[in-house]
C-alpha cells in the first residue's frame, strides 16, 4: 500500500499494488483506512509496525471508508 497523509478519521490510501493481499481483500485506491484490528488508524507508520509483528498467513481486519460508507475487510498476509 502506498499511504497518504492523515485525512480526517484515518489515512488515505493512494495506491494498492496489483496482486497484493490488500487488493485481493478488496482495498481500493482512494479508500480511507480507519481501523486496523479494531484500533483507530491515524498514522501511516503504524501499518509498518503492525506488519512487522505478524507473519505470512496471518489475517488482519481493516476498516476502510469508501463513498461515505465503512466496510470491514479481512486481509491475509502473504
Amino acid at each position: 500500500l502506498n499511504m497518504g497523509e492523515l485525512d480526517g478519521d484515518g489515512v488515505r490510501i493512494r495506491r494498492v499494488g496489483p496482486g497484493t493481499p490488500a487488493e485481493k481483500a478488496g482495498v481500493k485506491d482512494g479508500d480511507l483506512l480507519i481501523k486496523l484490528d479494531g484500533a483507530q488508524f491515524n498514522d501511516p507508520g503504524r501499518l509498518e509496525l503492525a506488519m512487522a509483528e505478524r507473519s505470512p498467513g496471518d489475517t488482519i481486519s481493516v476498516v476502510v471508508r469508501r463513498d461515505g460508507k465503512d466496510q470491514e475487510l479481512k486481509v491475509t498476509l502473504a
